[in-house]
């Protein structure tokens, strides 16, 4: 019987995912993968990737990003 690579019908299963401290992280999924996407709450803002995607080993890509508060530089005229 010869070898073929086949196209997955569907989605892998990867591990729930953890929300950043001051984030939310929500997935959706087309039927054959599965994004997730990172949200930071008002006033910080997100140190890393915003999108991972759920590979067909049950694990996400990459690393999950964090929520940092946002900081504002002030510049003053002498």
């Amino acid at each position: 019987i010869p070898h073929t690579n086949l196209l997955l019908p569907f989605s892998a299963k990867c591990v729930t995912l953890v929300a950043p401290a001051s984030g939310s992280v929500s997935t959706y999924s087309t039927g054959r993968i599965t994004i997730a996407t990172y949200y930071c709450a008002s006033g910080y803002t997100l140190n890393g990737t915003k999108e991972r995607m759920c590979m067909s080993d049950g694990f996400w890509k990459g690393t999950a990003p964090r929520a940092v508060r946002a900081t504002i530089t002030l510049v003053l005229d002498k």
